[in-house]
């Protein structure tokens, strides 16, 4: 969209010409009618926000979506080929550390790497991915996605690079020592088995008594408690 002063700009206010411009915000409401007019619709006025006045939105030229000229885009364009290709040289290394971390440790697979790699051994209980509420980190999702002894790789996420995760031993828990989390989930399973067995329970009154529903009188009953009948 582009007027007499403005360079063309789009739908987010911004200019690829010239990257230091920044709309005013007041002509945020402004830019989105702009945008759902055609090129030679008739002129919309738009009320500024806080009273500051009206505005006339028309569109003096549209241009079509095009991808942005290389030129304006070039040193973007290397830096994404650039990490691409690092990525992919990580990805190959953790894969190889994977191969030989299969069959034996994984500090002695990472040893040798033409970049420096880190092992970490790491000790977590299954009870501690409650902490992350929903958002687990991924190797450590992975690491109790796991059988004792297996090995997988899997990307870290954000540009974090790849992680080579290996469970080497299943400890079974000791729910003894967490007697309050027994008794949470004592009660929360008491709950649904006594709503579950009330439920059996009435109906087994139903099929024994061959009990059958009123529908009408049902939505009746329920129209006057809720005082939508007379």
């Amino acid at each position: 969209m582009l007027d007499d002063e403005t360079p063309a700009i789009t739908a987010d206010g911004k200019s690829r010409s010239d990257p230091t411009y920044v709309l005013p915000p007041d002509l945020t409401t402004a830019l989105k009618s702009g945008f759902e007019l055609a090129e030679n619709d008739e002129p919309v006025i738009d009320t500024l926000p806080n009273d500051a006045g009206y505005v006339m939105v028309a569109p003096a030229r549209i241009i079509a979506a095009a991808p942005a000229p290389l030129a304006s885009i070039r040193e973007k364009v290397a830096q994404d080929w650039i990490n691409d290709q690092a990525s992919q040289r990580a990805r190959q290394l953790a894969d190889a550390i994977g191969a030989k971390g299969a069959k034996g440790s994984v500090t002695d697979a990472a040893k040798g790497a033409n970049v420096p790699v880190r092992v970490e051994p790491v000790k977590a209980r299954r009870i501690q991915l409650a902490q992350f509420r929903g958002q687990v980190p991924p190797p450590l999702a992975v690491l109790f996605s796991l059988t004792e002894g297996k090995i997988r790789t899997v990307g870290g996420g954000q540009g974090e690079g790849f992680y080579v995760v290996k469970l080497n031993k299943i400890v079974p828990g000791n729910a003894l020592i967490q007697p309050g989390l027994v008794s949470s989930t004592q009660n929360q399973m008491q709950e649904t088995m006594t709503q579950e067995y009330g439920q059996e329970f009435m109906n087994a009154v139903r099929e024994g008594l061959s009990v059958k529903r009123n529908e009408k009188a049902i939505a009746e009953t329920k129209a006057r408690i809720t005082g939508g009948g007379s």
